[in-house]
């Protein structure tokens, strides 16, 4: 059944496909939430800055 087999890599590259733009999508989400982080905490320490004038 060389059919079944080729069906099956086929489903076996769309689910590594699938993987793989998923953990490209968590890193770009880690990526902005550091950014957002760093942003904040800028934000933070000159709102800071600014009380201690």
């Amino acid at each position: 059944s060389s059919k079944g087999g080729s069906t099956d890599e086929q489903t076996y590259n769309l689910l590594r496909k699938l993987r793989e733009t998923a953990q490209s999508k968590v890193s770009q989400q880690t990526q902005l939430n550091s950014k957002v982080q760093q942003m904040f905490e800028t934000v933070i320490s000159k709102s800071n800055q600014q009380e201690t004038v």
